[in-house]
């Protein structure tokens, strides 16, 4: 009798009893209690899922409501956190290997074409060794550019990639004025630009942003909303930006990353509110479309260069 009750119990999947004493609490007159219960189940994700969908049945209307929006909501977080989540993970160990054999032995599992660009100098005589366990795309790609002692680079300025299809492409480890922010297999570039010519906001700061994708991770459509430099709310103009990843379809190439320009500032922030910072940060949110589904990813690239004010 002892193994069948045994049995019995470990059948319920765990949580399952704080999630229905949650449920009861949204019952609750108080407005306090509802909220924290919404909160609370909000929190737990995929184990409140089906207590929520058998709250669909419930008579009372506002109950429906809520469960359906909670579920809603609880979906929202389920597909941002795959999105940050690696599609692909290798483990590769390179042994002394040239730049050109090393780069082919970390990416060719990935699937992705890669290309050393020398600048200046025979890099190719340096010898590389890397032991990569379990590693996503741009942690691979960050391993190789810090062993190998290059950096990811086509030649491209502000950025290191070009809007297009292409090769991954390493070169020199000269430094670029940009940062990054990753989320799982795409990789937004962001730089600070100096507004310049005879406009009133002459000398003032604003941003460029761009996303590579790595080739399985191609969305049909990709833009930045909600972009906020040094904490203040800037307009993209979209005659230079991300007009086009919106409305067409990215690019796809077999083996190849797909960059695309996806935000250009069209407003700015002025230097005085910015009280002397060598440094500021842009947040804003990546909007990815599949298909009918929406993904929007909150981010934040931190410790941007602000460039020097121009000549007038």
């Amino acid at each position: 009798m002892r193994f069948i009750l045994a049995t019995l119990a470990c059948s319920f999947p765990a949580g399952q009893d704080e999630v229905r004493d949650l449920i009861e609490k949204l019952r609750s007159d108080r407005i306090e209690d509802r909220d924290d219960a919404i909160r609370k189940l909000e929190d737990k994700g995929k184990v409140a899922v089906p207590a929520l969908e058998k709250l669909l049945q419930d008579p009372d209307a506002e109950m429906r409501q809520r469960a359906r929006r909670m579920l809603d909501e609880i979906s929202r977080r389920e597909c941002i956190r795959a999105a940050r989540e690696p599609g692909k993970r290798v483990t590769v160990e390179v042994r002394n290997a040239s730049l050109t054999e090393a780069a082919r032995k970390v990416f060719n599992p990935f699937e992705t074409c890669a290309r050393i660009r020398a600048e200046g100098s025979d890099i190719e005589i340096l010898g590389v060794s890397l032991d990569l366990q379990d590693c996503g795309f741009w942690d691979a790609v960050d391993a190789f550019c810090e062993t190998a002692q290059v950096r990811l680079s086509d030649g491209t300025f502000p950025f290191p990639l070009a809007p297009s299809c292409q090769d991954l492409t390493f070169g020199s480890p000269f430094s670029w004025p940009h940062r990054w922010e990753t989320i799982g297999d795409v990789r937004i570039f962001a730089c600070a630009v100096v507004m310049a010519g005879r406009r009133a906001n002459h000398g003032e700061i604003t941003a460029r942003l761009s996303g590579a994708f790595a080739p399985w991770a191609v969305p049909d459509h990709a833009s930045i909303q909600d972009v906020k430099i040094a904490g203040q709310p800037i307009e993209d103009d979209e005659r230079f930006a991300n007009s086009g990843a919106k409305r067409e379809k990215l690019p796809r190439e077999s083996g190849q990353l797909t960059v695309a320009s996806l935000w250009w500032g069209k407003g700015a922030v002025s230097r005085r509110s910015l009280e002397g910072a060598k440094s500021l940060s842009i947040e804003g949110t990546l909007v990815l479309t599949r298909g009918i589904e929406v993904v929007r990813i909150p981010f934040k690239i931190s410790d941007l260069p602000i460039p020097p004010a121009p000549d007038r």
